[in-house]
């Protein structure tokens, strides 16, 4: 349970969850295309992990074990898929 200050933070977050991305992402569809927010909302993810290992010094644990084949084979050029993802969009 959370104690004490971390109610305030959590209050926070679930309102951003609940309230703020369902209604911000409302208006922003107002003034984009649906092609153009599927791709954002399709980064958030990548964008969440890379603030994790920035902000919070975030690894995985070494009891997470090795990465599985595929992912030893697509980790290198994430950034590039990444670019690629954000791009689509404008060459449409």
């Amino acid at each position: 349970m959370p104690r004490g200050r971390q109610w305030r933070a959590l209050a926070i977050v679930a309102g951003g969850c609940v309230l703020g991305f369902p209604l911000l992402s409302a208006l922003a569809l107002q003034h984009i295309s649906a092609t153009r927010s599927l791709v954002f909302t399709g980064l958030l993810p990548l964008s969440t992990a890379s603030f994790a290992v920035l902000r919070g010094k975030e690894r995985p644990s070494p009891r997470s074990g090795p990465l599985p084949h595929w992912a030893r084979r697509r980790w290198p050029d994430l950034p590039w898929r990444a670019a690629a993802a954000a791009r689509w969009p404008a060459m449409r």
